[in-house]
């Protein structure tokens, strides 16, 4: 029976990909920083904007880098972790998570000097690591998820433009992931494009301004709209089935 409620809890967590309010979209920047990372930024500033970085800590060893850390917390931007690309966490053991990633989290308070507030780690067939997720949890950290990703290799700016067409700010939001390598030309026409819909661009902590993570809900492969996110109904055949099957 305990078995039961675990596989229950690991597929019933919820992940915010969308702001709280509408017409938001939040840019997020996945493992950075690189050396494009100075030049995003002189481009957001220049476009009045503020966006988010979730930096891994892997480049805290080169003094170059390690002060766009500090740059980007000093010019209103939002920065977060980007748990290690190179780890496998599922194959790991809760213990061994638990202490680097709470290595990373104090690696990256320290060179920011803030608290972080949000992080992002791999979602793997939409389901979330439940050790990533408690470790975040307890430290007042929310992981998030987005609902358009321009990282994609096969999306373009006319699929953006088409997507912002078809939304209404009334009434949607959007938090997006790129990756540095963007070319800035196109980050500069995201920005027109959004704008020209009537969005504002925000960082993560206007995005997601008092919302707080609900460890009693989901997220999965098949989605319905709720509130904050968008949420797995996992109380199907398969889960009364398995219940059946545990009694």
């Amino acid at each position: 029976m305990h078995l039961f409620f675990y596989i229950l809890y690991v597929y019933n967590i919820v992940l915010p990909s969308t702001c709280t309010n509408a017409g938001l979209i939040a840019l997020t920047f996945d493992e950075g920083p690189t050396e494009n990372t100075d030049d995003i930024l002189d481009l957001v500033q220049d476009n009045n904007i503020l966006v988010t970085f979730h930096f891994t800590v892997h480049m805290l060893s080169s003094g170059k880098h390690r002060s766009v850390y500090k740059r980007a917390v000093e010019e209103g931007h939002t920065v977060g972790l980007r748990t290690t690309p190179s780890r496998n966490y599922d194959d790991m053991e809760p213990d061994v998570i638990n202490s680097d990633i709470s290595k990373q989290i104090d690696a990256i308070n320290k060179v920011t000097g803030t608290d972080i507030k949000f992080a992002r780690s791999p979602v793997n067939d939409g389901d979330v690591n439940p050790d990533i997720y408690s470790i975040f949890l307890e430290n007042g950290i929310i992981q998030s998820y987005y609902n358009y990703s321009y990282s994609e290799e096969d999306k373009t700016i006319e699929d953006f433009e088409f997507t912002l067409s078809t939304a209404s700010p009334q009434i949607d939001s959007f938090i997006v992931t790129l990756y540095e390598n963007i070319d800035l030309n196109e980050l500069e026409e995201i920005i027109d494009i959004g704008k020209k819909n009537g969005y504002e661009f925000v960082n993560m902590d206007q995005c997601l301004g008092d919302y707080e993570p609900d460890p009693e809900t989901s997220l999965g492969a098949n989605y319905k709209k709720k509130n904050n996110g968008e949420v797995l109904e996992i109380f199907g055949l398969y889960t009364i089935v398995l219940f059946y099957c545990l009694l």
